[in-house]
């Protein structure tokens, strides 16, 4: 919003160099994803701005993540939100924004390579794929706790007891 297309197109590009240049992910070219898109007669992909619309356009791509970039610019004020969603169930692993105040230049020289830096480093695993081990580990975690509280509690009023005799040495 508020920004031409050709400065989009660039704002794409850059953070899509960006994100090649960290080698952690693998990037789709565009005649393909075009070609698949094309393909499957998926139109709108402009309108697309929710999570769940941007994940399916990642299930008919066959990707397992989807990054989307949203640049609006409100006089010399730009805000950038980059974020990445799980195609499988458009769960949003990440989600950061940054404003920017001043000229255009700055965001394709260092806000988006930055912003590219911080997914590149960002855990984008999905908390599906986790939480039962975190789950269990809270559980064991917990039951441990318990056992030994109530060892220390039946030890402290056992020996507290008055008038118990003291066992001597057996003959």
């Amino acid at each position: 919003r508020g920004i031409s297309v050709e400065e989009a197109e660039l704002l794409r590009i850059e953070f899509l160099k960006s994100l090649r240049s960290t080698g952690r992910f693998e990037i789709m070219s565009d005649d393909t994803m075009a070609a698949i898109l094309k393909e499957a007669d998926f139109k709108s992909l402009g309108e697309c701005s929710y999570s769940h619309c941007i994940a399916d356009v990642g299930k008919v791509l066959g990707v397992e993540k989807m990054f989307q970039v949203a640049v609006s610019r409100r006089g010399r004020l730009y805000t950038i939100r980059v974020r990445a969603i799980n195609s499988s169930n458009a769960e949003v692993l990440h989600d950061a924004t940054r404003e920017h105040s001043g000229e255009f230049d700055p965001l394709l020289t260092s806000v988006l390579p930055e912003m590219a830096q911080e997914v590149q480093q960002a855990r984008l695993e999905s908390w599906e794929k986790y939480k039962w081990y975190v789950v269990g580990g809270a559980v064991l975690v917990l039951a441990t706790t318990i056992y030994f509280i109530n060892r220390s509690l039946a030890r402290s009023s056992s020996s507290d007891l008055p008038g118990q005799p003291n066992p001597g040495p057996i003959d």
